[in-house]
């Protein structure tokens, strides 16, 4: 199943599913475990990221070492539309980004392609964790970290209190 997070957590809560894979930014994680608590449902962190904006050399922010809050509402960003892969990490975070920042998308694909090219003939920029794409090794592309807590995220699952999990599914998520 598919879903932003709220919908995630409606599908564990209503029992559609057992467990929901979530990427969550910590500034919004305090809020998120009192909506678990309050449906007796728990997050379990499983690794943490960092955001980063991908730029090209046309962008004003190439040079930065980080974005802040200000600098993110001035950043044109493309946005990654994954309908088929709605739990992608990017498109995600994306959302919540954009949800409290006065940031505007530009551009809307699903095309890695168009991403790359963009990213590196335009000054748009493209909101990811870790190195998304994998655009440094072959294009004039950074990934900047956005500054303070506002880049910080978690990966980790949602699931019942007290639901007992499977021996293969505990290995499985060592791999995190």
């Amino acid at each position: 199943m598919e879903g932003n997070i709220h919908q995630v957590i409606n599908y564990v809560k209503n029992y559609e599913a057992e467990i929901g894979f979530i990427y969550i930014s910590h500034q919004h994680l305090e809020e998120l475990e009192k909506q678990l608590e309050a449906d007796e449902l728990c997050f379990v962190e499983l690794s943490k990221a960092v955001q980063v904006v991908a730029v090209g050399k046309k962008n004003p922010f190439y040079n930065e070492k980080s974005i802040t809050k200000d600098m993110l509402s001035e950043l044109h960003l493309i946005h990654y539309q994954t309908k088929n892969l709605a739990l992608l990490k990017d498109e995600l975070l994306v959302n919540q980004v954009i949800e409290n920042e006065n940031t505007k998308i530009d551009c809307v694909t699903n095309s890695e392609n168009v991403i790359l090219n963009l990213v590196e003939h335009t000054d748009l920029g493209l909101l990811s964790v870790g190195n998304g794409l994998n655009m440094e090794e072959q294009r004039n592309i950074r990934h900047i970290p956005l500054a303070d807590a506002l880049g910080e995220v978690s990966f980790g699952y949602v699931v019942k209190k007290n639901k007992k999990l499977s021996e293969d599914f505990v290995e499985f998520t060592k791999s995190f």
